[in-house]
């Protein structure tokens, strides 16, 4: 069944692939152009032979949030013979480039847009958003879909201007993202902003 989940939720799960575990899911790379989770960062093996393997998220048949698993469309060796991506670093359009070779994909990406828009998990969290009257307020989290792995919404803490609500952000209405200011400029003016849709998760 189809519903939105926070990453916080996913982090954690076991990554299951048709042959085996492959690892347990650490972080995301969000793509703020199209404002959709492109990869997976999965922590493979013990502490003594620890590897981070990079995982695009259209090798994902599902999620099963009961058993906190996510199932993959393929076998461990696929997985774990892809171009190495360290943890925590922007992926650059040469290394998407190269691990979109490595499995004859198409690219998602055009020639003119030669620079990735690839954030993790923890660059997004602590972003400010800014309206076009001021900044207020931090990113705690995102909702996405986790059959189409879109975001959906920001999820906004701002306690001085929302009196301790938690609101949801829709991405329909981000206009850019500045990661000099490390903040998500909206469109909506402050007074649409306290009356977003409330958080309860």
């Amino acid at each position: 069944m189809s519903r939105n989940s926070s990453t916080h939720e996913l982090l954690n799960f076991l990554v299951v692939a048709k042959d085996g575990n492959v690892g347990y899911l650490d972080d995301f790379y969000i793509d703020d152009e199209y404002w959709v989770i492109r990869y997976i960062m999965v922590e493979s093996g013990d502490w003594l032979h620890r590897k981070d393997v990079v995982i695009a998220t259209q090798m994902i048949e599902r999620v099963d949030l009961s058993s906190r698993r996510i199932f993959l469309n393929t076998i461990r060796e696929q997985v774990e013979s892809s171009p190495h991506i360290h943890r925590g670093r922007v992926i650059s359009r040469e290394q998407e480039t190269e691990y979109y070779d490595h499995f004859k994909w198409n690219y998602y990406w055009s020639e003119q847009n030669p620079i990735s828009n690839l954030h993790t998990r923890k660059e997004v969290i602590g972003m400010g958003i800014h309206t076009p009257e001021s900044t207020f307020g931090r990113i705690s989290d995102v909702l996405f879909s986790t059959i189409k792995w879109t975001v959906e919404h920001l999820i906004l803490h701002a306690h001085r201007v929302l009196d301790g609500k938690v609101v949801l952000i829709s991405t329909k209405d981000v206009v850019s993202v500045d990661r000099i200011n490390h903040r998500v400029n909206v469109k909506l003016l402050e007074g649409q902003v306290q009356e977003a849709p409330e958080w309860k998760g």
